[in-house]
């Protein structure tokens, strides 16, 4: 079961001992991401409370993706990037109807909320599509697992994915890169960024074209990400990012578009305060030339915040949030829209040795009524080398517009039916661990973890004649639950890695089967490596184990393996080329999933202009 991952770590391990024993290892003048040069707790992250703080301080369980830790990897799409986060899986198919999403410790994809700079992400087949994202525009990524909906409400059962695009940068900039490889992929994109007195931004624009795996995967995509940044005075500051992407796949004349925009203003009255309102738009359309699909959705959001200082130990937060989401689907011949109300309060508590987190939030939608969500978190610093932390929390998943009001259309031979009283899915999660640092470049985390689901929309079919009649309804129950294991060491300046390792145990109460497409053993690799010759090496790895792919657990998917390699080389102050090879044990034919298609090989290059 694991014999193709013990050989790669095999490799791993010999080639450790060939940079101890063999190779003179010394520091070089590339420059360092400020990041990096840090000690790996003081990177700041916002998502896991609305405040900014540094991971070290968070008593939530938050893991985080730098800028330059996606440089060194040379993932050409988010999706990539997250693949080899320990407990996170990446489900990408490049097909026409662009399956793509993200499971967080086995809970399904559309139980992950996807945000960008705080905006819900949304428009895609059953879950989000993060690979219309230029990954050129990424600052870091922030996630959070576990039940969340006591600051974000719906969506966030299994918990958060936070892009953080890229600020106002120190000096102006320009980029031009390239981009070549297997399947006939092309990737070219231009980003830059500006900063002339009190204004400053980003942008990004990616042309990408590849013809996939099979016919009907062939694509071309564009991406446009901007933002831009406007500081009135000292404790006034203004943000705003428009966005654009469109997704054409040949095979169906097949097209999905997104606009957006995403506006935030931030007040500092004092050095105890903060004040801020976002608002944002996001339409998306998804359409075929012969209209077998066509809708668009719109969504709009509208949110207020104010944290405050109290005294020297509470920082209060208390704010509101307006939800309005739009669907006209021709396809399906119905034409709706839902709005949810929210409030939600927190208050951190800074016991010096002891960290508390207590939250909720109020949702109220005009059909199912209301949903509370409490959420309590703390951190004991047991030491200076040990802390241990905790979280319990209740979530919740509103019904889809599709679910509700989509009514007779057809889904290959079902006649689907909508169910206007389905009520949302819950869950109520626990998570314990214990962080352990050995020195301040190595840490050990480890995490038990808990997710009970109720209320599953599950669709029940009759087949009492042709097509089949399928209907949406609140019947199953699930449990997952399981550990990980993440480990994450720095032997200096030039050598780092990173071992992940998750246990997944999942049920599904009715029937008392495992759940579909949840492997019970997941491991990651990554080894990061400085040469002194200005090239960077890291190797990557993923071992995923046995999991059923239907729900009588009837069909197993094998194991599989995947190891990557990317060389990223410094030629001057301007020219950089990258290689990668991806895919190396040339594994292919893995159930459910399409782009594991044997060895990949890309070059490319970046001019910094």
């Amino acid at each position: 079961m694991f014999r193709n991952h013990k050989r790669i770590l095999g490799l791993v391990f010999l080639f450790l001992l060939l940079i101890n024993f063999t190779i003179p290892i010394k520091a070089t003048n590339q420059e360092v991401n400020s990041d990096e040069e840090k000690d790996l707790g003081e990177i700041v992250v916002t998502t896991s409370t609305k405040t900014e703080k540094k991971i070290s301080e968070v008593p939530l369980i938050v893991e985080v993706i730098t800028a330059e830790e996606l440089k060194e990897s040379n993932a050409k799409t988010v999706m990539e990037a997250l693949n080899f986060i320990n407990g996170v899986k990446a489900i990408q198919d490049s097909g026409s109807w662009g399956n793509n999403g993200v499971q967080l410790r086995g809970m399904g994809s559309k139980y992950t909320l996807v945000l960008v700079d705080g905006q819900r992400f949304r428009g895609g087949h059953n879950c989000v599509d993060l690979s219309t994202i230029s990954i050129d525009m990424v600052q870091q990524i922030e996630i959070v697992k576990g039940p969340f909906s006591s600051l974000y409400g719906s969506d966030a059962m299994g918990g958060v994915i936070n892009i953080i695009t890229k600020k106002t940068p120190k000096k102006n900039y320009a980029n031009l890169s390239a981009e070549a490889g297997s399947n006939n992929t092309r990737n070219t994109n231009l980003s830059g960024g500006f900063n002339k007195n009190e204004i400053g931004g980003n942008f990004s624009f990616t042309r990408q074209s590849s013809d996939g795996i099979k016919k009907e995967d062939r694509y071309n995509k564009d991406i446009l990400n901007a933002s831009f940044a406007l500081d009135f005075t000292p404790q006034a500051k203004f943000e705003f990012s428009p966005y654009y992407s469109r997704l054409e796949h040949e095979y169906d004349d097949r097209v999905q578009e997104r606009h957006g925009l995403n506006m935030k203003w931030k007040f500092e009255p004092d050095v105890f305060s903060n004040f801020y309102i976002r608002s944002s738009l996001l339409n998306y359309k998804h359409w075929t030339t012969d209209e077998g699909t066509n809708y668009k959705e719109d969504s709009t959001e509208l949110e207020l915040g104010y944290n405050r200082l109290l005294g020297t130990r509470h920082l209060f937060t208390i704010g509101g949030e307006y939800s309005l989401e739009e669907r006209d689907d021709k396809g399906k011949d119905y034409e709706e829209s839902q709005n949810i109300k929210s409030i939600f309060i927190q208050d951190e508590m800074d016991f010096t040795l002891l960290q508390v987190v207590l939250g909720t939030r109020i949702d109220s939608h005009e059909l199912w009524g209301t949903e509370v969500c409490p959420n309590l978190g703390a951190s004991y610093q047991i030491n200076e080398l040990m802390r241990v932390r905790g979280s319990v929390g209740k979530a919740f998943k509103a019904p889809t517009l599709v679910n509700l009001y989509a009514d007779e259309w057809r889904m290959g031979p079902y006649l689907v039916h909508a169910n206007a009283d389905l009520e949302p899915e819950e869950s109520l999660g626990y998570q314990l661990g214990l962080d352990y640092d050995f020195t301040k470049n190595a840490t050990l985390s480890t995490t038990l973890f808990r997710n009970d689901v109720d209320n599953l929309v599950s669709s029940r079919i009759e087949r009492n004649g042709y097509p089949y009649d399928m209907y949406w309804e609140n019947v199953e129950e699930a449990l997952i639950q399981g550990a990980e294991i993440n480990c994450r060491i720095r032997l200096n300046e030039n050598v780092s890695g990173t071992l992940g390792y998750t246990f997944l145990d999942t049920e599904n109460k009715e029937t008392g089967k495992e759940l579909t497409d949840r492997s019970r053993d997941s491991l990651s690799f990554k080894f990061d490596w400085k040469t002194p010759y200005e090239l960077d090496v890291q190797f990557s790895s993923i071992y995923k184990g046995e999991s059923y792919s239907d729900d009588e657990n009837e069909n197993k998917v094998k194991d599989y393996s995947l190891l990557n390699v990317a060389f990223n080389k410094r030629i001057s102050d301007n020219y950089e080329m990258y290689f990668n090879v991806d895919n190396l044990l040339d594994i292919d034919d893995i159930d459910n999933e399409p782009e594991i298609d044997g060895i990949e090989y890309y070059l490319g290059m970046v001019v910094k202009l």
